[in-house]
């Protein structure tokens, strides 16, 4: 039931020996409520959301789902940056208040050529360089765990300094 959150929680899952979260924190006291509790899975990357510690205490394992979403983000990646760069936003919010500003709006620059900066090379940011560079887009990341041969795979200039990603 996603619409528990942390307060209502413990209620809800006294005898169950599963509990599945998304985005819902799982603090202590939840934990603690879950009589037969036995797994926490997080339909997700991070586990960030869950008591780790106190869950191991009352030897309650906990999961979770990398890579589950990860097109799905980077689909939104791309289509945020295109919103962007078409100021999309702009355009409908003139457009619902009588605005049609075709010239000003038609003076995107495109992706195009363009570099994309991508921090982190884990299963969510291989799937949006896999997408920006179906768009052309030259690629730069940084990801210090990442081997070369993913920036080779990628084609992405690999940089050491994040700082000098955003630099660039």
């Amino acid at each position: 039931n996603p619409a528990l959150d942390e307060n209502t929680l413990p209620g809800a899952i006294k005898d169950q020996e599963i509990l599945i979260v998304r985005s819902t924190k799982v603090p202590a006291a939840v934990i603690d409520a879950g009589n037969a509790l036995k797994l926490i899975i997080r339909a997700g990357a991070g586990t960030n959301t869950i008591d780790v510690k106190h869950a191991a205490e009352k030897n309650v394992a906990v999961c979770n789902c990398p890579g589950t979403n990860s097109i799905a983000v980077a689909e939104l990646a791309m289509g945020l940056l295109l919103a962007l760069d078409r100021r999309i936003y702009h355009n409908t919010s003139d457009l619902r208040h009588g605005v049609w500003n075709k010239s000003e709006y038609g003076k995107a620059r495109g992706l195009f050529g363009r570099t994309l900066g991508i921090i982190g090379l884990g299963h969510i940011g291989r799937e949006v360089a896999k997408r920006a560079e179906a768009f052309g887009m030259k690629l730069a990341a940084y990801d210090p765990f990442a081997k070369d041969e993913t920036f080779a795979q990628l084609r992405a200039q690999r940089f050491t300094d994040i700082y000098a990603l955003a630099e660039q």
